[in-house]
């Protein structure tokens, strides 16, 4: 494991999700998925296109785990617990690993927390991250 990245930290630190933000050179369109109350998830994408190209397979895998018999209904999270994921997700190593094509990707796992991002160029395209 390496230490965090300090551009990706410093991005996923001023994360308001739902707004656009930009540290750097890296520019990023986030969206933060709730199930019954519980965070599910983390997208980040580079592009609002991004996001309209991917959303409807996103969507639908949270629908799917909505309709789960087990799932509280309609309970919204809170803002504290949106800050508490962001502020651990920032502060998870992240570990870097070869593509086979160009840019970096780098893995990050912690208690509570895991996922990925993909950078080219020092920039952001994709994070996703997930509570385990």
């Amino acid at each position: 494991m390496s230490e965090p990245n300090d551009e990706l930290s410093k991005l996923l630190e001023s994360l308001q999700v739902g707004e656009p933000i930009t540290v750097g050179r890296m520019t990023v369109f986030p969206l933060l998925m709730a199930i019954g109350g519980r965070i599910v998830g983390l997208d980040c994408f580079d592009r609002p296109a991004t996001w309209e190209r991917l959303r409807r397979k996103i969507l639908a895998g949270c629908a799917i785990d909505a309709l789960d018999p087990a799932t509280p209904s309609s309970q919204q999270i809170q803002p504290e617990q949106a800050q508490n994921f962001i502020r651990q997700l920032s502060s998870t190593p992240l570990e870097r690993t070869a593509l086979v094509g160009l840019g970096e990707h780098l893995l990050f796992r912690s208690e509570g927390v895991e996922g990925f991002a993909l950078c080219y160029e020092g920039r952001l395209l994709h994070l996703f991250a997930y509570t385990s």
